[in-house]
């Protein structure tokens, strides 16, 4: 694997899969508030560095969004053509993961996976910008 992969664009579910290119995504709803080192231990060796990236991405982006948008619009596709197109309970996992992490929460799957439970969930950026005068 090239050290240059990327992100290069995001797109739908559908569109993503069209042409049935490589792809790491899974199915999920396993993630009940654990963070991300024991999440990103399930992935194969191989998988882990598309995941790291999306990580880092939904960090630097403050991405927040559910399954549902991950299926509409937010399946991240590579520099090297493989997709990441997941199910919105593998979506939810693995935000949970990463915002459990990343805020010290515990977070469950279900608080990512669909946008009807994310209305009730806080976006933990809001009130980290609310702190800092933002």
């Amino acid at each position: 694997m090239a050290n240059d992969l990327r992100i290069v664009a995001w797109m739908s579910y559908d569109d993503a899969t069209e042409n049935d290119p490589p792809n790491v995504g899974d199915i999920g709803g396993y993630v009940e508030g654990t963070g991300w080192p024991e999440y990103i231990d399930t992935w194969s060796d191989e998988a882990k560095p598309y995941y790291e990236i999306i990580r880092e991405h939904i960090l630097a982006n403050q991405i927040f969004r559910s399954g549902d948008w991950h299926q509409a619009e937010g399946v991240p596709v590579f520099s090297d053509g493989t997709i990441a197109a997941m199910s919105m309970r593998a979506w939810g996992d693995m935000m949970a993961s990463i915002y459990n992490t990343r805020f010290g929460k515990s977070y469950s799957y279900l608080d990512f996976a669909w946008e009807s439970w994310m209305r009730n969930t806080a976006n933990p950026w809001e009130s980290e910008s609310a702190r800092a005068g933002r």
